[in-house]
C-alpha cells in the first residue's frame, strides 16, 4: 500500500483489531492476493485451510454464502473497495472486483467492462415516507405497489 499516510494506516490496523474473525480473514486474503472478485476470494480461503497443519475435522470449508457477507461487511466499514465490474477473457459473465483500500495494484487479466456507471440513488427521504406510511396504512399495501413510487399514496 504506497502513498498512504501513517495516520491512515494506524486508524487502518486500529479499526482492524475490531474486526470479526471470518472478516480479519477475507480482509487478510484480500491483502495477500490482491484484487480479486468473490469467487477468487473464497478459492483463497479454501486453499489457505487446506495448506494449514489442522486436523482434516478441524478445517473449515468456506463457501460463497459465508465470504460475500463478510466483503460486504468490509465494504460498509470502507476497509474495501469495489473496482466496478470486470470480464476475463475466458470468461462471459462480468463480475465486480474487491480490494483492499489504499492497495495500488490492479486486476491481472481483466478488463473493464464499458459502460458500468454508479447508477443514481433514489430519493431516500421519499423512500422512508413511502415505508412510514405503509407502516401507518396496512390496508394500502396492495395499492401502493401499483402506484408510481414517486408520489406518497
Amino acid at each position: 500500500m504506497s502513498g498512504i499516510k501513517d495516520t491512515s494506516l494506524l486508524a487502518f490496523e486500529a479499526r482492524r483489531k475490531t474486526l470479526a474473525p471470518d472478516q480479519d480473514a477475507v480482509l487478510s486474503i484480500l491483502e495477500e492476493i490482491g484484487p480479486a472478485a468473490d469467487k477468487r476470494i473464497l478459492e483463497a480461503l479454501n486453499q489457505k485451510e487446506q495448506a494449514a497443519f489442522k486436523p482434516k475435522i478441524k478445517r473449515r470449508k468456506w463457501t460463497i454464502n459465508l465470504v460475500t457477507p463478510r466483503r460486504g461487511e468490509l465494504v460498509e466499514m470502507k476497509l474495501v473497495r469495489d473496482l466496478g465490474k470486470f470480464r476475463h477473457p475466458s470468461r462471459k459473465a462480468a463480475v465486480h472486483i474487491w480490494r483492499v483500500a489504499g492497495d495500488d495494484r490492479e486486476p491481472v487479466g481483466w478488463t473493464p467492462v464499458p459502460g458500468d456507471e454508479p447508477k443514481p440513488k433514489t430519493n431516500s427521504i421519499q423512500t422512508k415516507q413511502h415505508i412510514e406510511h405503509i407502516k401507518r396504512t396496512p390496508c394500502c399495501i396492495r395499492s401502493c405497489y401499483h402506484r408510481k413510487r414517486s408520489s406518497i399514496c
